[in-house]
Order: structure tokens, then sequence, then C-alpha cells
């Protein structure tokens, strides 16, 4: 179309793009299902119920995340059709591209407020009930660590001003790439994190049960 400020292979391009991500994203959570494995429960007294409390919770708030994360999923894919229409007819209907972007900051915040929500339930059901069964490398997992990892905002496309053309100085394939790597990264950091927890809190019971591995030496 003559109104169009952007090439059909360009378009063709970026959403290739496009439904690359969404089947990356569906293959690491087809492969997390896999991993996600919950040990038998401790047993014990109050210590066990608790030690059994960090692998049950993390299923949980994994499960949780992974809901959130395909919500997500449906929104990239909405909100990446939804821009690159704007972008390319940003030439002719330059307000479109403000009013697309709003809704989908809105809708983005919402999701990594979900996962926020999330991550901050999980800490909560980490702390001991007693002093007796604290383990300071429950603690140590999250030392240093923000979440979300950048703080709370979505990234933005940043479409090139009327007239002068995507190609530009960046060009609407770059332009989308960066911003469908860090929507991704928005999307899979939470589970990806809860699993390398648990990974590393198996290893950890693991080896408190062999004080004399050569993994100390």
């Amino acid at each position: 179309s003559n109104r169009s400020c952007c090439t059909g292979e360009e378009m063709a391009s970026v959403w290739e793009k496009v439904e690359d991500i969404l089947q990356f994203i569906q293959r690491v959570l087809n492969d997390q299902k896999r991993e996600l494995q919950e040990p038998p429960p401790f047993e014990g007294g109050v210590c066990a119920e608790y030690h059994t409390r960090l692998f049950s919770s993390r299923a949980v708030s994994y499960k949780r995340a992974r809901e959130a994360v395909e919500k997500g999923a449906e929104i990239l894919q909405g909100a990446a059709l939804h821009f690159l229409c704007a972008a390319c007819f940003a030439c002719s209907v330059p307000l479109k591209t403000a009013q697309i972007d709003d809704y989908i900051r809105r809708a983005l915040l919402s999701v990594q407020d979900t996962m926020g929500a999330i991550f901050s339930e999980q800490r909560l059901a980490d702390a001991s009930p007693d002093a007796a069964c604290e383990l300071s490398y429950v603690e140590s997992l999250y030392a240093g660590v923000p979440f979300p990892a950048w703080g709370r905002f979505v990234p933005e496309i940043v479409v090139p001003p009327a007239g002068s053309g995507l190609a530009g100085s960046i060009g609407l394939n770059t332009t989308f790439a960066e911003w469908l790597d860090r929507v991704l990264a928005l999307l899979l950091e939470l589970p990806s994190t809860l699993l390398f927890q648990q990974s590393l809190l198996q290893l950890s019971f693991f080896y408190a049960e062999r004080p004399d591995s050569d993994a100390f030496a």
C-alpha cells in the first residue's frame, strides 16, 4: 500500500521472528515441565515439614508463573501484530503508535506484577518456622537478586518519526528484535529462577547427607 512506510519483506521477517519466539517459549515450558519433579516428603518434625515446603511451594509457584507466561505469550503475539501495523502506518497515522504502546505496556506490566507477587509469596514460604530449622543457604538464594531484575517497566518500541522512513538508523527488524528479546526475558525470568533454585536446593540436601563427599574437598 502507498500508505505503508515499510515493505512486505520487512513485515514478513519481523513476523517470522515473532513466531520463532512463541515456539521457543513453548519448547522452554515443555522442557521445564519435565524438570519440575517434587522429591518425596521429608520425614520428621517441624523441620521436615519446612524442608518439604521448600520444594512443594516452588512447584505451586512455578505452575502459577507458567500460567502467567502463557498469558504473556498471548499478549506478546497480539502486541507484536498491533505494533507492527502501527509502525508500518506511522507515516499516515502517527498517534496510533502511542495508543497501542500505552495499552501493551499496561498489559505487560500486569503480567510482570503477577510474577512479582509470586516471587514475593515464595520468599514468604521460604521463611523458617523455627530457628532450629533455618538454612542459611535458602536466604543466599535471594542475595542480591531483585525482581524483576531491571525494575518495573516494560520494553518499548521506538518508531522512527513520520517522514524519516523505517530504515532509518536502526531499522524495523532490529527495533522489533530488541523489543521481542526483552519481552521474552520478562516472561521467562521467574519460572527459570524457580527451577534453578530447586536444583540448588536438591544439591544442598543431597550433599548435606554426604558430608564426606569429595564435593567439599
